[in-house]
């Protein structure tokens, strides 16, 4: 009987973790959307209330059932607050980690001729998309998105999934978190998928060093602003 409850809740963490990521695709389609129109600018006005309003919605209700979640089951001690010097330290790590990461993973792309992120699919849109709306897409890639994947890949994930993360438990857990951050970020092209997963082993590594939320947004906010200048 406890099997199948821990498979039953395991499965409704799944279905959770899936429903939060469609809230997160939600504005990515309201931007896809207006690409496709031709609005006149009334109308214009209205769409990007309408874009910024959901935004802030979805981000305070995540908000909310993070810090509802850690009310109730804070297993690792997770203390979401303002960074602190030593939280500092630690995002200072993990963005040079990510551009030693990047460095060495676009040397070893060029030596095997195989795609970069760059170059992947995944990338492609996204600059298609910046070029159709770059003040909506620098909200979404900079600002939105950052918080709501630390929000669902780190924080609801580890305390859904890995309750008590010590020595081999939590290598584990940075290795799947990162991996299934890879498979959302690309599929097609490993050396691309092999960029977002390290991507996501550093920034949970951040999460779990810190057991401060804001820390991993904080890395992953700035690495977004930096790719985005």
């Amino acid at each position: 009987m406890n099997i199948l409850k821990q498979i039953s809740y395991d499965i409704w963490c799944l279905i959770k973790l899936f429903l939060f990521f469609m809230l997160d695709q939600i504005i990515a389609s309201l931007i896809v959307w207006q690409q496709t129109q031709h609005l006149p600018s009334l109308m214009l006005k209205r769409w990007y209330f309408v874009f910024y309003l959901t935004s802030f919605v979805i981000i305070a209700f995540m908000l909310w059932r993070y810090y509802r979640q850690l009310h109730n089951h804070n297993y690792e001690k997770y203390r979401p607050h303002w960074p602190n010097w030593h939280d500092v330290k630690i995002i200072i790590s993990g963005l040079l980690s990510i551009f030693i990461m990047e460095i060495a993973l676009n040397i070893l792309s060029i030596h095997l001729h195989v795609q970069t992120a760059n170059d992947s699919a995944n990338q492609q849109m996204v600059n298609q998309l910046t070029q159709g709306n770059p003040q909506a897409m620098f909200w979404f890639g900079v600002i939105f998105a950052p918080i709501m994947e630390e929000l669902i890949f780190r924080g609801f994930f580890f305390n859904y999934f890995f309750k008590h993360m010590h020595g081999k438990s939590a290598l584990l857990a940075i290795i799947i978190d990162g991996c299934i951050f890879g498979c959302m970020h690309e599929q097609t092209h490993f050396m691309s998928w092999l960029v977002y997963a390290i991507l996501g082993c550093i920034l949970a590594t951040c999460y779990y060093r810190s057991k401060n939320i804001y820390v991993s947004m904080s890395v992953h906010i700035l690495n977004n602003l930096i790719a985005s200048i």
